[in-house]
């Protein structure tokens, strides 16, 4: 674990890595060879799940830190006024709770997904070959 990079940096990597997943399974339909392997996939899945409320959880924070602190302003627009921004951070504050209860919510579907599928084995056919290929 790298915690020397920034909290962006890591969050990009995060995201890249599912996009990778996406790009990985989509057409290839030797990905998951085995119902085991959704499974273990949908695991780790689930395991980011449960780590994003603390993630969102910690922005919201920051933010109220830094407008606390005063080091928040509106960028308008010249000619154009300034929202209020306290008006402005309950908005986010609310829109950060929703994605917390959001990220609850997919943790919750996967873990039933998991409980769905743990006792799913594979059922096609059996490859004959010795375990070198021949």
């Amino acid at each position: 674990m790298d915690l020397n990079r920034s909290p962006y940096a890591m969050a990009s990597a995060a995201a890249e890595e599912i996009r990778a997943l996406n790009h990985r399974t989509l057409d290839d339909h030797h990905a998951y060879p085995y119902p085991a392997s959704i499974n273990e996939t949908n695991s780790a899945l689930k395991t980011l799940a449960q780590r994003l409320p603390q993630t969102i959880g910690q922005l919201r924070e920051a933010l109220d830190r830094q407008a606390q602190a005063g080091h928040i302003r509106l960028v308008v627009a010249q000619g154009q006024n300034a929202p209020d921004i306290d008006t402005r951070m309950e908005a986010v504050r609310n829109q950060l709770f929703e994605a917390e209860a959001a990220a609850l919510a997919l943790e919750k579907a996967l873990e039933e997904v998991g409980n769905l599928t743990c006792d799913m084995g594979y059922g096609g056919p059996v490859d004959d070959e010795d375990e070198d290929g021949s």
